[in-house]
């Protein structure tokens, strides 16, 4: 196992968009998360990449809580993309798939990245 999500309770402000989620996405598969608008899709991506703090329930990695985790050492691990990224610049395709890349330097980039 990979990535598992055990009791998660998600929302913003007052709302609770997600509740009591469970879910295993296994290493080396393909997993689809299904639903109409508004289900909690995203909310769901967005805290397992931990964009967003559960009010209760943990998301583990390879056996850890993300909670315990930095963020450098998330970003090593996990990338996210939102579909429409409100205040990044516009970048190319190399830059973007570069992003991926920056826990690895310091300074900028080198002949390896």
């Amino acid at each position: 196992m990979s990535l598992e999500v055990r009791g998660l309770y998600v929302g913003y402000d007052g709302s609770l968009v997600l509740q009591g989620i469970d879910a295993i996405f296994s290493e080396g598969r393909v997993n689809i998360i299904l639903g109409p608008n508004g289900s909690g899709k995203s909310t769901l991506l967005k805290t397992m990449a931990r964009v967003l703090k559960p009010r209760i329930g943990t998301v583990r990695l390879f056996n850890k809580d993300l909670q315990n985790l930095s963020l450098k050492e998330i970003a090593k691990l996990i990338a996210y993309l939102p579909q429409r990224p409100n205040h990044v610049p516009r970048m190319t395709v190399f830059e973007t798939i570069l992003l991926g890349r920056k826990p690895y330097f310091t300074f900028g980039p080198g002949n390896r990245d």
